[in-house]
Parts: structure tokens; sequence; C-alpha cells
């Protein structure tokens, strides 16, 4: 059942339904729920992709127009993050919202 409801939970889907899935579906996606849990929560790769071919992926430099921004921001309030701890920068819409 775990398995099932770690697939469920973060999409949203009623256990009650996803059990009404045909079987072969609900296999597909406990499938895919599988191979994604041994992906690097970093480069988003799996060891077994390197295993078939030691140059399936090439890095290459890039830069995120968010992370840059959070960083920019963070290198300002260094010092009052000092002061205070618990400061989040977090990325909002330039429309006046807040988050």
């Amino acid at each position: 059942m775990r398995a099932r409801m770690a697939y469920c939970g973060p999409h949203g889907i009623p256990l009650s339904k996803f059990l009404q899935w045909p079987i072969d579906d609900q296999a597909a996606a406990l499938s895919w729920q599988y191979e994604e849990s041994l992906r690097c929560s970093r480069c988003g790769t799996a060891e077994w992709e390197w295993e078939q071919d030691l140059n399936a992926y090439e890095a290459k430099a890039r830069t995120c127009p968010g992370c840059n921004a959070i960083g920019l921001e963070s290198k300002a309030l260094e010092q009052v993050a000092k002061d205070q701890p618990g400061i989040q920068i977090r990325l909002v819409p330039t429309g006046g919202q807040d988050g």
C-alpha cells in the first residue's frame, strides 16, 4: 500500500480511484515511480544510465535566472541573515503579489 500512496499522494490521486485503474496501468505507474526514485535529486540521472554508456551525458554549465536572483539577494542579505536567523528568500511575481 505504501508504494501506491507514494505515487498517488504527490499526484493528488485518491487511492480508491487508483485501485480502479487496470492492473497494467497501476503497474506502469508504480514502475515509473520506482525508476524516478533511483534518479539523483541533483543531476536527474540514474546509475543504470551511466552503466550502459559512460558518455550518455555531457555536463554543460547554465545559469538559472531564478537561482541567480536568489543568490544575488542572499549575498546582499549576508549580514542581516547573521543577525536574524531564519530569513528565507523566495521568488515572487513582480506584479506586487507577495506569494
